[in-house]
């Protein structure tokens, strides 16, 4: 913890740069700024709604939380940067399956010259390995001022708080820090906590799963994007940071609603932009939007952003990317049994999308990296078995129990194939083994196949 006087000093020294920063304005409008920042209306302060800042501190996005946990953090595998796309279609489940831990700096309208800023402060801490720079096109023609506010408010004023803000040159920008910088030397002794959302959860390491809210029918105007200079120049930037500390770099954009995508009528023209930028840095690039079409109403949040299961979904896809740059770096190393159990479930997530010959791809990865593991077995089986390839299925439920010979789970949907195909005398063998381990949490089970097999 730093000493009281050290906070004097850094507190002085932003209060003398502010005071530098609002020159002209008089100790007049210092005195109005810090007292209409300290009339409450609703959720807002007075001063807030004069400039025209709708942050809801300590809410949405859950930027509070993930600023504040992220003093946690050191020495990690992965960065995940950008706008709320970032937070919101990056599953750290997923990524901790390869064995890698990660973090996510995205927050609410990140643009560009916000993320170069949160790379400055944090890559020196968070020194990662892999750095994912997420950009959604249409924060291409943001100001960063929106993204400013969020940031603002839900971390405390520092000296890059006034370096972004001389950078943009906005005046509702100048009254945000001032105002900011004034409720937080009067705020009370009693600690923010981050409020809950509605239909949203914060995972640890900063990311939000969020479960299906609305899917608008609007997808905009359809007018062209018109990339800011500023925000491409940040763009450059970052890159060139991020490379400086020697860690890797993948620039992307994350799958967005066909719709959405059809609307914007330059949009492969942005999507060629940002391409040519990663070529210029020799950076790789990956725009999701060319190679998958995810389901606009069971995969996406809104009309932009995913949802859980479409984030898990994505994620998983985003493996093979990950993995690629695994097996060309020294620094990024995937252990057998974690790319094992990863493929497995990402199997697991092709099957629930429909898509049993992309599981069974899947599963068959997963057994040749690690021909132990009962449940790439089990499910294997049941993949077979919705293929209607009985023989494998049961083949395969063999090799499932010869791994684990104590799961119930596999006897029992053996039994009930071969019951259902015919073969009575498998069935009941397996029924046997099911009977002799099955838990109490199987007694309904047991007692129908006593009524159906009897003598079991």
């Amino acid at each position: 913890m730093p000493s009281s006087s050290t906070s004097n000093s850094k507190r002085g020294s932003i209060l003398r740069r502010l005071i530098l920063f609002a020159g002209g304005l008089g100790l007049s409008y210092l005195i109005a700024v810090m007292s209409m920042s300290n009339v409450p209306i609703g959720k807002y302060n007075f001063f807030q709604l004069a400039i025209g800042d709708a942050t809801i501190p300590h809410k949405f996005g859950h930027t509070f939380q993930r600023f504040e946990e992220i003093e946690q953090f050191r020495d990690i595998d992965i960065l995940f940067a950008g706008s709320s796309h970032s937070f919101r279609s990056f599953d750290p489940d997923v990524i901790s399956r390869l064995g890698w831990s990660s973090f996510n700096t995205g927050s609410n309208s990140q643009a560009p010259i916000n993320t170069y800023h949160l790379l400055e402060t944090y890559l020196d801490q968070l020194r990662p390995k892999l750095v994912i720079l997420e950009v959604y096109p249409l924060i291409l023609e943001r100001d960063g001022v929106e993204g400013y506010f969020d940031l603002l408010a839900n971390r405390p004023v520092t000296g890059e708080a006034v370096d972004v803000c001389l950078e943009l040159g906005n005046k509702a920008a100048v009254n945000a820090l001032v105002g900011r910088y004034a409720g937080q030397l009067f705020e009370s002794h009693d600690p923010p906590r981050q409020e809950d959302v509605p239909h949203e959860k914060y995972v640890s390491g900063g990311y939000v799963w969020a479960k299906m809210i609305y899917v608008k029918d609007y997808w905009g105007e359809g007018l062209p994007i018109v990339p800011r200079e500023e925000q491409v120049e940040y763009l450059h930037r970052s890159i060139d940071l991020v490379k400086g500390r020697g860690a890797g770099l993948l620039f992307t954009i994350v799958p967005m609603p066909l719709e959405l995508v059809a609307a914007i009528p330059n949009y492969a023209e942005i999507s060629t932009l940002l391409e040519s930028i990663a070529a210029e840095h020799a950076v790789a690039f990956y725009d999701f939007n060319r190679t998958m079409v995810m389901d606009t109403r069971t995969e996406f949040r809104d009309h932009h952003h995913l949802n859980g299961n479409g984030a898990k979904v994505f994620t998983y896809v985003l493996v093979d990317s990950l993995l690629a740059i695994a097996d060309t770096s020294r620094t990024m190393v995937v252990e057998s049994q974690y790319a094992a159990d990863l493929y497995c479930g990402r199997a697991i997530a092709a099957a629930q999308r429909g898509n049993p010959q992309a599981a069974l791809n899947d599963m068959e990865r997963a057994i040749a990296l690690d021909s132990t593991m009962h449940r790439a077995w089990l499910n294997r089986a049941l993949i077979y078995q919705f293929l209607k390839r009985y023989d494998q299925a049961i083949a395969d439920y063999d090799r499932a129990a010869e791994c684990d010979p104590t799961s119930a789970v596999t006897f029992l949907a053996k039994g009930e194939l071969c019951e259902t195909i015919g073969q009575h005398r498998k069935a009941r063998d397996a029924y046997e083994h099911f009977l002799a381990i099955a838990g109490p949490e199987f007694n309904n089970k047991a007692d129908s196949i006593r009524q159906r097999f009897n003598g079991l």
